[in-house]
């Protein structure tokens, strides 16, 4: 989004989308570039920033921003262009580098978190290897019982979409209203040839005293940044019904949606942390307020 006190037009005549022409042969770019102030504006790929940074304004006081790093000084021709812009008091503003992924591409599956299909579509989790062999996961309430089929889904604009047989329920565990706390995973016998292999298990300590950067790969959010928080702990859904085992807290919860149920969870280093299980939505808003994250390592030791 805009800076606010653009959209309270306090540069006059002063055109937006003129400031970013102006703007993107000074950071040396072909496209790309834009203004943090109240949140961010992108333009095409997310190219170095140009920040004004308002934060000064006591109306901002509340806002946090992420940590910004400059790659260089201000360089005098884009400070003439900030300040011919008239900006608010206290306005400042420098060049920083652009937004970094957490962690790169996962090595996880044909393809990062593809849709799937068994008693309801989720997210294709990681691969991990077993006594039986490799096996790929999903969440528990995505899976039919065992031996039920799951297809891969491709989903088309203004066309119907496609399943293709995928493999079978191997196991399914999920958590009953009023009973005790349970993991919320299914793995899959995959029938086609796999080209990543088992995934590596990060082994963490169960209480985060600072946060852990985390990459969420979701079958209809695509890859989403936050955090885990906190302790590995049991939590419950928002009546106390239904509990899931040594889950993680992770924030903030609008990376991610429905049907990324099952998607991985990775660390800095790409190995799996867990997979999503559950989210709690903020009221009369229908966003996930934070997100739960089934430890994949107390899977593999208590399940697999």
């Amino acid at each position: 989004m805009k800076p606010d006190w653009l959209y309270r037009g306090e540069l006059g005549a002063a055109n937006f989308g003129d400031f970013i022409e102006r703007v993107k042969p000074l950071i040396g770019r072909e496209s790309g570039g834009a203004i943090l102030g109240v949140g961010v504006l992108f333009f095409e790929a997310p190219l170095p920033l140009v920040l004004v940074d308002v934060a000064q304004e006591p109306e901002y006081a509340e806002i946090v921003r992420p940590p910004l790093i400059p790659v260089s000084g201000l360089r005098g021709e884009i400070e003439a262009l900030i300040t011919s812009l008239e900006p608010p008091p206290d306005t400042t503003a420098m060049i920083v580098s652009p937004p970094e992924p957490v962690g790169g591409p996962p090595n996880l599956s044909w393809q990062a978190g593809v849709v799937i299909e068994s008693r309801t579509r989720g997210t294709l989790g990681p691969c991990v290897m077993t006594s039986a062999g490799e096996i790929y996961l999903t969440a528990g309430h995505v899976a039919g019982p065992p031996s039920s089929p799951v297809h891969l889904v491709e989903t088309r604009f203004l066309l119907p979409d496609q399943r293709k047989p995928l493999g079978s329920i191997l196991m399914r565990s999920v958590p009953v209203a009023g009973g005790p706390a349970e993991y919320d995973v299914a793995s899959i016998a995959v029938d086609l040839e796999s080209r990543s292999g088992p995934c590596e298990v990060a082994r963490v300590e169960p209480f985060q005293h600072t946060p852990l950067p985390v990459t969420l790969t979701g079958a209809i959010s695509g890859r989403g940044f936050g955090e885990v928080i906190g302790a590995l702990d049991t939590y419950t859904d928002a009546v106390g019904e239904r509990r899931w085992k040594n889950s993680w807290i992770m924030t903030p919860g609008a990376i991610g949606a429905e049907g990324d149920s099952g998607g991985s969870v990775t660390l800095n280093d790409d190995s799996v942390l867990g997979i999503l299980v559950h989210g709690t939505k903020v009221a009369n808003v229908g966003r996930f307020g934070s997100l739960f994250v089934q430890d994949l390592e107390s899977i593999e030791i208590e399940l697999l």
